[in-house]
């Protein structure tokens, strides 16, 4: 009896050892732990020790939510990402609004959508994050005061089609409706007026003015001055070939312009009127339009296709590098710390993916004169090295 005593009584230890041991072998071993080191057997019938690979690296927070967020369009006018200088917001699913810190990669969800509803795009200006919910109603979220107001309803006006996209431009709220008119909101009293009627297929403010190209008239640019109302068209297309322009951007601060002809051309929009091309595609690469996919002060970029691949491109002060994209590629993307965002041609709810934008270190730009390569690289170097940057980021 004595001795049962003794096992019974020792068997709490034994449990919390065998416990200990069971936890420390799955911390090291478990799906994200190092593999613990294991004993071989060399030739010569000596013992070594086999250090596995250690765990992947982290993803960061914005690396883990591909594949969660909604169609990301090229269009800064329906964004599902945006970002300051802190944070990035990130719609997902169109059911919440995820705040990502840039430094701690901490995740939080600062807007859920409500009941039956949708939270259809997302725009961030200085201290305050718009978005719109059903395509009908546009909500103000405080970012310091974490407050939520409503500050325009498109059934409160008779006649008024949904909203397809929002901008800010001066501290002015702008709507792209459903008819593809423009319309602004008074920063006082967020009263709806008209700007522009409707067929606007691209808008961008430049100057305190609205730059414009209209749907079955892109042989023409229009500009609508913000503050007299004047409306007129600033470069029209005269040529026999009927050069069209397909797309309008800034970049450094710049006004620039797509056209479509037998070579694809990027320029400046001058006031001179002698407009300076940028850059031009080749003769077999195609412009996908809508695809201006992101730019800031520095660097420009853009999806072509050529003999039915589609490729990101880079355009910064002159030189050019590019990436293949992926099989699954459909439509549209957002560049966002590092990473390249697209909607699949496998989703039928459009679900963006994201993959790194890798590029060489200075070390490896030493040895590779192609790097950032131009146009004028030989065909056969070029594909090679892009498809070298595409396989270190896969």
């Amino acid at each position: 009896m004595e001795a049962f005593k003794n096992r019974a009584a020792k068997a709490p230890v034994y449990i919390i050892v065998i416990t200990l041991c069971i936890l420390s072998a799955w911390g090291c071993g478990g799906e994200y732990g190092n593999e613990p080191a294991k004993s071989d057997i060399s030739e010569n019938g000596e013992n070594k020790t086999v250090t596995e690979k250690p765990k992947p690296p982290k993803k960061n927070g914005i690396e883990e939510l591909s594949g969660e967020i909604g169609r990301c369009n090229a269009s800064g006018w329906e964004k599902k990402i945006d970002e300051n200088e802190q944070y990035i917001f990130v719609l997902i699913k169109e059911e919440s609004i995820i705040r990502i810190d840039k430094d701690t990669n901490e995740k939080i969800c600062i807007v859920k959508a409500q009941k039956e509803g949708d939270i259809n795009f997302l725009c961030v200006y200085k201290e305050v994050l718009y978005y719109v919910m059903n395509l009908r109603e546009l909500y103000r979220y405080d970012l310091t005061a974490e407050e939520t107001k409503q500050i325009y309803a498109v059934k409160d006006y008779t006649g008024v089609d949904d909203i397809f996209g929002i901008q800010i431009y001066k501290d002015n709220i702008y709507l792209y409706e459903c008819g593809l008119g423009i319309s602004r909101l008074d920063p006082e009293t967020n009263k709806r007026k008209k700007l522009v009627g409707d067929n606007v297929s691209h808008g961008v403010f430049y100057n305190n003015k609205l730059y414009y190209i209209r749907r079955r008239y892109e042989e023409e640019i229009r500009c609508r001055d913000l503050d007299s109302g004047k409306d007129e068209i600033v470069r029209k297309s005269e040529d026999e070939e009927k050069k069209l322009y397909i797309e309008l951007f800034t970049y450094r601060d710049q006004l620039c312009y797509v056209m479509a002809g037998e070579q694809w051309q990027i320029c400046i929009l001058e006031e001179s009127e002698e407009d300076m091309q940028l850059f031009s595609l080749e003769k077999d690469q195609i412009w996908c339009q809508d695809r201006i996919i992101s730019y800031d002060e520095k660097s420009l970029y853009y999806v072509y296709e050529q003999e039915e691949q589609s490729w990101l491109c880079c355009y910064d002060d002159g030189k050019k590098f590019e990436m293949k994209l992926p099989e699954d590629y459909r439509e549209g993307g957002y560049v966002c710390e590092g990473y390249f965002f697209y909607s699949t041609n496998e989703s039928e709810d459009y679900a963006s993916k994201c993959i790194p934008l890798e590029q060489p270190d200075e070390e490896e730009k030493k040895g590779n004169p192609y790097f950032p390569y131009s146009t004028e690289m030989p065909a056969k170097e070029k594909k090679a090295f892009c498809e070298d940057i595409y396989k270190s980021s896969t």
